[in-house]
């Protein structure tokens, strides 16, 4: 298939080549990568600022830390502490030389026909609402790998096969999830190597097998320093993929939900029908095929707008490779792609980009990058800024000054989601090894923080009652709150904190089970009633149901109600995989004033104890019927 432009009068090259480069200086300036943050009031901006504390402590992901970002992710989202901020915008600036390049050498030098060059681009616009300063850390190395594979596929020059092959190495130290993305693209690129015959498919597939895991390997050698370290980030991060199903699942609206399958189909359509032939269909089909289904799986599994952008965002970026191949001189196939891209901008919009209009009209036109380029330039006023930004970001949510002072230089680790503020307190922050605990989804990952509590716990921790999807503190991370119960006694309740200090002593050794019964989604549990601490658990196992929905799509929510006397009731999410660790019963505690009774050195709460448990939820049917439940003392 020859995609060259035919013979022209000079006039028409010249303006065919500026319009190139209209859109090649349009492109990059969406696509900019440059981005810094400081501390704000967001649960992931908090996750951010552990990235970067992380790095500039030198600690070891997988043996220090465990999260779903790895350790090169810091560079994405830099705060100005250590040398991150530097680092970052030098990776960033570097990233984007290369993208400019990438683009160059597509728009610019290949010569594809400005038809599919401008279908191109109109694609690729549209998946610049993922690169949005307050969103996820959107990165471009997938997309730019995938743009690299596609046109040594379409145009050969084994430089872009074996840059694409680099960047897929890269991958894993970003993010874990990385490594599926990358196996599914490399396992495609290998098989449509084979299934064809290529010429050289012997050394094809050697370096797209080899190069990706020399890079990993190295990178991971260099940042982990061991094996061990590194089967010990591959673990954690397995227990953050598989708990997310269970603890992460939400439903969007059914509308929403109608969209990001549509579009799906869209894609899976055009791909069927407007390629120019099998070969090609099928390339697309195994290079595209399986980043489609995880993106896609991802996008279901929590149908919240970040989660949505991120599958639009790729499917964008999807569409995009394909139009570089569809045969648009065909009257047809160039009047079907105009209608999917109309029809793809409407199911955009409405599932993805109308939530924010302002904000994606703004990445649609660039409005930030150049106030972006203004500020790196001006390093010292930005430095300037962003620490100003820190200190009012303590002054507004950070901590109260009784329990700012009480704490001094000691070391002090946070409960809460919610502690970027830590940067402008000036506080020793010691992370937990999950270091928000709503991410603790597994017994394992439960039992990590727990075990750092026992065994590495500082002076102080800080505790603020801030919950995601009508979860309870103690109820997300049982294990964990069992350590806190065990070591930690209440120093401090301020407005917004609960301060608490370490124990000479454990408040008691072990719980001690006394009733044990079967119990049915539905059924009424009455809590034995007792002036002394009663704590449940129960034991629940995936159904054949759970455990295909598990691999496949997400397990619904399972919620627990909890009754008092008066008829009162509250209910809160629970997450079945980390309920087999004990949690209060009688006293479970729900905000800020009741945790610091609890955990208060002496006396019995003062909040009227807890009645009857209920459990429900669709999630129940996930799971094997009845399920185990027991209450525990605890002694001395």
């Amino acid at each position: 298939m020859d995609y060259q432009l035919d013979s022209q009068p000079s006039p028409l090259r010249r303006l065919d080549l500026l319009f190139r480069w209209v859109l090649l200086f349009y492109l990059s300036l969406i696509l900019c990568p440059l981005r810094y943050c400081a501390p704000n009031r967001t649960v992931d901006n908090t996750w951010f600022f552990v990235l970067n504390h992380a790095a500039a402590h030198h600690m070891i992901f997988g043996r220090d830390i465990i999260w779903t970002w790895g350790p090169l992710a810091y560079l994405l989202v830099p705060f100005h502490l250590g040398t991150n901020l530097i680092l970052g915008l030098a990776f960033q600036t570097a990233l984007w030389i290369f993208l400019g390049y990438v683009l160059w050498d597509l728009i610019v030098a290949a010569r594809f026909s400005i038809a599919n060059t401008a279908l191109f681009c109109a694609f690729m616009a549209l998946s610049s609402i993922n690169y949005a300063q307050d969103l996820y850390p959107g990165y471009l190395l997938p997309a730019l790998a995938l743009l690299l594979i596609v046109h040594f596929r379409l145009r050969g020059g084994i430089h872009r096969l074996i840059a694409a092959l680099v960047l897929l190495g890269l991958m894993p130290l970003f993010q874990f999830v990385g490594a599926v993305f990358v196996l599914g693209v490399v396992a495609g690129f290998v098989l449509d190597r084979l299934v064809h015959r290529s010429p050289h498919v012997i050394r094809e597939s050697a370096l797209a097998i080899l190069v990706p895991l020399v890079v990993s390997l190295t990178g991971s050698l260099l940042l982990f320093h061991s094996f061990h370290n590194i089967a010990e980030y591959i673990r954690s991060s397995q227990e953050l993929a598989t708990g997310y199903v269970f603890a992460m699942s939400l439903l969007g609206p059914p509308l929403q939900l109608a969209f990001t399958v549509l579009a799906a189909v869209l894609f899976s359509a055009t791909l069927l029908t407007l390629l120019p032939d099998q070969k090609t269909t099928i390339f697309f089909a195994l290079v595209l095929g399986f980043p489609l289904i995880f993106e896609l799986r991802h996008g279901l599994v929590r149908q919240d707008i970040t989660h949505v952008i991120q599958f639009f965002s790729f499917l964008s970026s999807a569409f995009a490779l394909i139009m570089l191949a569809v045969p648009l001189r065909r009257r047809t196939v160039a009047l079907a792609s105009v209608v999917v891209l109309c029809a793809f901008v409407a199911l955009w919009w409405r599932a993805a980009a109308a939530q924010d209009a302002a904000r994606s009209i703004a990445s649609l036109t660039a409005a930030r990058t150049p106030g972006l380029v203004w500020r790196v330039l001006h390093y010292k006023s930005l430095v300037n800024s962003l620490q100003a930004e820190a200190r009012q970001n303590a002054i507004d949510v950070g901590l109260e000054p009784d329990i700012r002072n009480a704490i001094g230089q000691q070391p002090v680790s946070f409960l809460s989601h919610v502690y970027s503020s830590a940067l402008g307190d000036d506080l020793d922050l010691a992370l937990l090894p999950v270091p928000q605990n709503y991410s603790a989804f597994t017994p394992y990952l439960d039992g990590r923080n727990a075990d750092w509590l026992t065994t590495h716990g500082p002076r102080f921790l800080v505790y603020e009652a801030i919950v995601i999807d009508d979860r309870l503190g103690w109820m997300e991370a049982p294990a964990t709150w069992t350590s806190v119960y065990r070591w930690y006694d209440t120093r401090i309740v301020g407005r917004q904190y609960l301060l608490l200090e370490r124990r000479s002593q454990p408040r008691f050794d072990h719980f001690k089970p006394f009733e044990s019964r079967m119990v049915f989604p539905g059924e009424r549990i009455f809590i034995p009633q007792s002036e002394e601490p009663v704590f449940w658990n129960m034991n629940c196992s995936l159904n054949t149901k759970g455990r295909f929905r598990a691999l496949l799509l997400e397990v619904p929510e399972v919620t627990t109600t909890v009754t008092l006397r008066s008829g009162a009731n509250r209910v809160v999410r629970s997450i079945v995989s980390v309920s087999k660790q004990p949690v209060p019963a009688n006293y479970l505690p729900v905000g800020l004033v009741q945790v610091a009774q609890v955990l208060a050195d002496h006396g019995t709460p003062a909040f009227p104890p807890r009645y009857t448990l209920q459990f429900g939820g669709a999630g129940t049917a996930s799971y094997r019927q009845p399920c185990e439940l027991q209450f525990f003392h605890v002694t001395p």
